[in-house]
């Protein structure tokens, strides 16, 4: 029975991952409005979040408030509730200057949190926590309340100012990096790096790019063939055996962080350090390479630069932290060479194999295989 995969991260979707400096989720915040008669605006104190059962605001260092992860209703992030446009525009019409104060844009950074005291009364509390990381509380707030925090994305939204749906053009939701494997135009990735695509665009060293139609998928062992009409770049071997080692060395190439780092690909050096992924899954083996999001459906290579497995994720370090209070490094992994070449075998695709006689380096490694690596943007 395949393992759950829950503490993965899947790294095709670019996201923040948290430093082991941040993770304490001890904030400062301050209480701008809500329901909490005790309180005042303006309140300052700062929002602990170490406590797996109860969300604690300490506002003094005797007095805090407390609410019970079990109790919370909704969390939303967004807009201060009451500052719509149209409030806000109707204030300036009426107070003049003051009144246009009022109608500056207001911090997207206010958190609303819903819950029921210990008598069953409904309570709002809403904190101003503009000034901070606030991404550090969202995922832990998901995690430990089993709900999903709202994000107000247009605040602007209520009964005097309805959105209206407009169309938009196609935009990249994701990337990730797909290699080519044979002269036919077939390049290989993960299957959740092109889910849902409308088109799927591959970008080359040199700005060059093709698109790609969804050939073939494998959603259970997360891989997936994509065909272009013409291939204007050398392929990759796979090496003659699938047997892997303890300790060897790997090489992996891709496009991580696509628009955030430099464009060209990246290259990363490291070991196997397991035979197997979570829950003993031996489809998957663990690398210490470092591995980002957008290097999902790269190669993984040995010291003679032919393939020996497919990039697919690496450990979600911020829910492994909530759940066990530590910081996972380097724990990534790769679907094995022997699980993609039947993947290729079972639907009629051709591949080569590589000689096993000289070794390279990782300088030639990346040379020799980097005109094969291409970045793959799912388009939505």
């Amino acid at each position: 029975m395949r393992p759950s995969l829950a503490v993965l991260f899947f790294v095709a979707v670019i996201l923040p991952i948290p430093s082991a400096d941040a993770a304490s989720a001890d904030m400062k915040a301050t209480y701008v409005g809500g329901t909490v008669d005790s309180f005042k605006p303006g309140l300052h104190g700062r929002l602990d979040l170490q406590d797996s059962q109860e969300l604690i605001f300490r506002y003094t260092k005797s007095e805090t408030l407390r609410i019970s992860y079990s109790k919370t209703t909704e969390i939303a992030l967004g807009q201060l509730p009451g500052h719509t446009t149209a409030s806000r525009v109707a204030m300036g019409a009426a107070l003049g200057l003051p009144g246009l104060l009022l109608m500056k844009k207001k911090s997207q950074n206010y958190l609303t949190i819903s819950y029921l005291d210990a008598s069953g009364t409904k309570e709002v509390m809403v904190l101003d926590l503009s000034k901070e990381d606030l991404w550090i509380a969202i995922p832990i707030l998901e995690a430990r309340s089993g709900r999903k925090v709202i994000r107000n994305d247009r605040p602007e939204a209520n009964a005097e100012s309805p959105v209206k749906s407009v169309p938009r053009s196609p935009e990249i939701a994701s990337t990730g990096t797909a290699f080519a494997i044979n002269t036919d135009g077939f390049f290989l990735t993960n299957a959740h790096v092109v889910a849902g695509c409308a088109d799927v665009v591959l970008r080359g060293i040199g700005d060059s790019s093709q698109k790609a139609s969804v050939w073939a998928q494998d959603p259970q062992n997360d891989l997936a063939l994509l065909k272009t009409s013409q291939l204007t770049v050398p392929v990759l071997d796979f090496a003659d055996s699938n047997q892997l080692r303890l300790g060897q060395s790997v090489v992996v190439i891709g496009y991580p962080l696509a628009g955030d780092l430099a464009s060209g690909i990246k290259v990363t050096t490291g070991a196997v350090s397991s035979l197997a992924g979570p829950g003993d899954d031996t489809r998957l083996v663990q690398v210490t390479a470092p591995i980002q999001p957008g290097n999902s459906g790269g190669p993984l290579l040995n010291d003679y630069g032919n393939v020996i497995g497919v990039v697919q994720a690496t450990l979600n370090k911020m829910k492994f932290a909530v759940e066990t209070g530590r910081i996972p490094e380097n724990v990534n992994f790769a679907i094995k060479s022997s699980i993609v070449r039947v993947f290729l075998d079972s639907n009629n695709v051709r591949y080569g194999t590589g000689l096993t006689v000289t070794k390279f380096d990782a300088t030639q490694i990346a040379a020799m295989a980097g005109p094969s690596v291409m970045l793959a943007e799912c388009w939505k």
